[in-house]
């Protein structure tokens, strides 16, 4: 599940980062890839519509024309306006009519005419307006799974990066997973889907109930059904009736509190907060930012929070350790994957990755 990347524009260059894979126009609009500390020149003309994944880099041109480059290959995919679908493992278009994946170095043209569509880091659930049947493609393969008549609405929510929820028309709910599809439930109120990486959480209509999908079962988290709920990876967050909030992750309930302030649900991230202080949940342990004053738009991907600190730097919290990235005053930060751009002044800035910062 790929947070959506707004695009940071600066004076002299334009940076967008994932993982460890980047990419940055200068002054003369020139489009450079950065991978692993080291910079190529991929493009002469001004580029838009920049989107990075890990292993590609995608734009447009001035003339319309549309390139991906996945792992250093450069690869013309559309001539005439396209939109990219940017994902952390593929890339999805569309073109005209037309509905494309680009996965694994290789272009895909999933259907000539598309109707609707939702999307995950692994997968694309479509429906076709060729025959209007419902199909999904995952690891390399297009399947057909369901027939139906008219428009069908596709709720981004019910896509997970490998899973999704699926129902018929006669009130029939289903949870895919791995090519297979598991019965959920059977009724006429539609139910509200939570799909993340592997799991896919819901309240019940009938029993009421607050439930999780997960490795092909269903497992009863409430006997109540939750008043709000999200899936992340492998883990899901939810406030039960009494307003207390948990996080079921591994097999067990861990309790958050009670009252807590601007929950968000992030890949492998909780953040939150609770007397004033940022606090982080990450794989089981829960983490309060002190050293700060107050955290205001602070940044969340790859189990990476950044955010500025008391002396106009940036500090982060990387997976579960504290880090001080860097106490010189920033303009601006960026963070995406595994890195975080530090922007200095109108034409200086750095990068963090690997655990070090590389100037330009």
């Amino acid at each position: 599940m790929k947070i959506k990347l707004s695009v940071l524009f600066l004076l002299f260059f334009t940076i967008i980062f994932a993982q460890d894979y980047t990419a940055f126009s200068d002054a003369n609009r020139k489009l450079y890839l950065f991978n692993k500390g080291l910079v190529y020149q991929i493009e002469t003309q001004q580029t838009k519509d920049l989107q990075i994944g890990n292993h590609y880099v995608a734009y447009g041109n001035m003339r319309n024309d549309y390139f991906v480059v996945w792992e250093g290959v450069k690869k013309q995919i559309a001539q005439g306006q396209t939109q990219f679908y940017e994902t952390d493992n593929i890339l999805v278009a569309t073109y005209t009519s037309i509905l494309k994946v680009f996965d694994h170095g290789e272009e895909k043209n999933l259907t000539a005419y598309y109707m609707n569509f939702g999307y995950g880091d692994s997968l694309v659930v479509f429906q076709d307006r060729i025959g209007g049947n419902l199909k999904y493609y995952y690891q390399d393969t297009v399947v057909e799974f369901a027939q139906v008549i008219g428009d069908y609405l596709i709720d981004p929510n019910q896509i997970g990066n490998n899973v999704f929820a699926y129902g018929d028309v006669a009130g029939n709910y289903y949870a895919f997973t791995n090519h297979k599809f598991y019965p959920l439930m059977s009724s006429n109120v539609k139910p509200t889907f939570a799909a993340g990486l592997n799991v896919i959480a819901y309240n019940h209509p009938i029993n009421n109930t607050f439930n999780v999908f997960k490795d092909g079962e269903i497992i009863e988290l409430d006997y109540q059904a939750a008043l709000a709920y999200a899936a992340g990876d492998n883990f899901v967050y939810y406030k039960d009736q009494s307003e207390t909030e948990y996080v079921y992750f591994e097999g067990e309930k861990l309790d958050l509190g009670y009252g807590l302030e601007e929950v968000e649900v992030h890949d492998s991230i909780v953040t939150y907060y609770n007397s004033n202080y940022l606090n982080i949940w990450f794989k089981g342990d829960t983490y309060s930012i002190y050293n700060t004053n107050n955290i205001e738009n602070y940044q969340v991907d790859g189990g990476i929070v950044a955010y500025l600190n008391n002396r106009g730097g940036v500090s982060a919290f990387v997976r579960g350790e504290e880090l001080n990235i860097t106490n010189q005053k920033v303009q601006n930060f960026w963070l995406n994957g595994n890195t975080i751009v530090l922007q200095y002044g109108p034409s200086a800035f750095g990068v963090w990755w690997n655990g070090k910062i590389i100037n330009f």
